[in-house]
């Protein structure tokens, strides 16, 4: 009998993405482990797909990170682009 890890990783993949869409992580914690390092943990996963194993685990908080990734560039790019148009106005105020 096969199992979901016998499927090819761009189906496995294309799951975690489908997962990741209808439960949506609600946020991100910041944790000081026993050896003082800092680690980020995904807050509301799908815990059902991360407590299966080590590999769907990592695995899916690939997806999961690599998609908070692109939205924070997203919103840092709309952040300065606005602050642009603010000092600009400023600067335009500034000449009258």
């Amino acid at each position: 009998m096969a199992t979901f890890l016998d499927l090819p990783a761009e189906l496995r993949n294309a799951i975690y993405e489908w997962t990741s869409l209808s439960q949506p992580p609600t946020g991100l914690k910041r944790r000081e482990d026993i050896t003082g390092t800092f680690k980020c943990h995904i807050i509301g996963t799908p815990s059902g797909l991360i407590a299966m194993n080590r590999q769907i685990n990592a695995e899916l908080y690939s997806v999961i990170w690599s998609k908070a990734v692109k939205k924070a560039t997203e919103r840092r790019k709309e952040h300065v682009q606005e602050a642009k148009k603010r000092r600009e106005k400023e600067l335009q105020g500034a000449k009258e």
